[in-house]
């Protein structure tokens, strides 16, 4: 299970009454391993998925939904996407309480060594103006993304109700420094109706 799902599942751990959620940009539908089997689990992606889990398959700012949620997550997703806040503000509208968001530090010490030994961030950051469907549009960093938070909860009345950045750890995390974020690997925000 990566960090993301580990990180979001501790959260959710910590939240009262759930008993729906739907995971938008779910890939594998990993997060449904960690739910309680009595929670409503629904998935949503651009693609379906090889054990064909995804029940909402397309562009989600297209999809009809008929029904809201107790939790709404997406977890490094918003990076992919070109209209984020219109992307947000629905991900809010499908939640009854609460909404988990993760995005990346473009800026960590693990992204900036693939650049300057690489030449690039990533194929998904390569530029492909012919058929690159699965890439990021945008290059967050820590303030940034701390700033858009505190933007997505004024515009949609919530409140953020924890942030926490997700820092590198293992043998390798003693050489990462902790100055300017280089450290943090993606920051996750927990918003409350």
């Amino acid at each position: 299970m990566n960090f993301r799902i580990e990180t979001c599942l501790s959260q959710v751990a910590k939240l009262p009454g759930i008993q729906s959620v739907l995971d938008v940009g779910c890939r594998d539908a990993a997060l449904a391993s960690g739910l309680s089997p009595e929670v409503l689990y629904e998935g949503a992606d651009l693609f379906q998925n090889s054990t064909n889990t995804v029940k909402y398959v397309g562009d989600f700012l297209q999809m009809q939904f008929d029904r809201d949620y107790d939790l709404v997550t997406a977890l490094d997703v918003i990076e992919h996407v070109d209209q984020a806040g219109e992307f947000v503000d629905k991900l809010v509208r499908l939640s009854k309480k609460y909404t988990i968001i993760t995005l990346p530090n473009t800026y960590s010490i693990v992204q900036l060594r693939s650049y300057f030994s690489n030449g690039n961030f990533g194929l998904k950051y390569k530029f492909d103006p012919y058929g690159l469907v699965d890439r990021h549009r945008w290059l967050p960093d820590v303030p940034g993304i701390l700033k858009f938070y505190a933007d997505v909860a004024e515009r949609n009345g919530v409140s953020v109700k924890n942030i926490q950045q997700i820092k590198f750890s293992g043998p390798r995390s003693a050489v990462v420094p902790s100055w300017r974020y280089m450290n943090v690997r993606a920051v996750m925000a927990v918003f409350e109706r």
